[in-house]
């Protein structure tokens, strides 16, 4: 049997997986990955064990990863690469990869496309003044903070200053006709619920409120995160997605007005932290792989499968958890074997 070629567009936790997958059954693997790193959002997630007790969150799930493509030999890694061109002859692909000064042509047998997405832009929802008041955070931010082990008192807004109220709103980005983003990003509810577990932690005093629109629930992973924060008397669920927030100067602090359903009246709480439950895009390549390869999107951005021999892995295809991008890249790469 002729010896086959697999091209992984993407080396987020996605693409990383089924090339691996792949290439563990003997097949060269073209990796190809815009960045100079690879890894994707994944690298700037952090552990989320509470008390040494691992969440099931999956972000330790990447090193080991890294380190098993490192040493793959049927792996060739393309860093700050892009895919410049595509042309179908019969079964096979011919790809032009460009790689600095320098393009690559290589007959490729099937195409992995793991893109991953885009995190929402905060800034866009301008009424939540993300970028303007300086006290108001992404669950990103927050994520990036604990990888670092800075711990949240130490953010230049917060410096000497240990928080004791802090917010979450939910659904930034997602579950939003308005923004042509009417799907629900599924990812926001869990990391929400887990760095608010973190912070009860980091802070035993704080008291935590999260104002959601819907909890969105998916497997006992995520029940038992939900039962252990409707527990703690000092986390608070409110359903309401607040219409505003604005600086407090005098006490720097960020004020959250926002519908009280039981008492149908307009309320305001100030805390000390406000954190945005930002949802997931696709990714910003979308647009151009698609017109490279022909590949329909849903009405989102999001791809759809319609071509023969390109498959997809991961977010790219919708939001999906760092355990759901593994188990989908899994399932892909025994697709693409049963293709070839």
């Amino acid at each position: 049997m002729k010896h086959k070629n697999v091209l992984v567009i993407g080396a987020g936790i996605a693409g990383i997986t089924t090339a691996l997958d792949i290439a563990d059954r003997g097949i060269t693997v073209h990796l190809v990955e815009k960045t100079s790193s690879i890894g994707g959002h994944v690298q700037r997630f952090c552990c989320k064990a509470v008390n040494n007790v691992c969440t099931k969150c999956g972000a330790c799930l990447l090193k080991d990863k890294i380190d098993k493509l490192k040493i793959s030999p049927n792996i060739k890694i393309y860093l700050n690469s892009n895919i410049s061109d595509v042309s179908k002859s019969k079964d096979r692909f011919s790809v032009q990869i460009k790689h600095g000064n320098k393009t690559s042509s290589v007959e490729i047998d099937a195409i992995v496309i793991a893109s991953g997405f885009t995190p929402f832009d905060a800034a866009t929802k301008g009424r939540f003044g993300y970028g303007r008041i300086p006290y108001v955070f992404t669950g990103l931010d927050i994520e990036e903070c604990f990888k670092e082990n800075v711990g949240v008192q130490y953010f230049e807004p917060l410096s000497n200053k240990i928080p004791k109220q802090v917010a979450f709103i939910q659904c930034v980005g997602s579950r939003d006709p308005h923004l042509n983003k009417g799907y629900c990003s599924r990812v926001c509810c869990r990391y929400a619920l887990r760095l608010a577990m973190m912070l009860r932690e980091a802070f035993p005093e704080i008291k935590v409120d999260i104002f959601y629109m819907d909890i969105q629930s998916s497997g006992k992973e995520f029940n038992m995160l939900y039962d252990q924060c409707k527990d703690d008397s000092k986390i608070e669920f409110i359903k309401s997605i607040p219409t505003r927030a604005q600086e407090i100067p005098e006490t720097k602090s960020v004020r959250v007005l926002y519908e009280d359903m039981a008492e149908s009246k307009l309320a305001e709480r100030d805390y000390d932290l406000l954190v945005l439950s930002i949802g997931i895009m696709p990714s910003e390549e979308n647009q151009r792989i698609e017109s490279l390869l022909g590949i329909n999107t849903d009405k989102f951005g999001f791809f759809e499968p319609n071509v023969q021999g390109v498959f997809l892995s991961g977010a790219c295809e919708g939001p999906k958890s760092i355990s759901e991008s593994i188990q989908h890249a899994e399932k892909t790469a025994v697709d693409v074997m049963e293709y070839l």
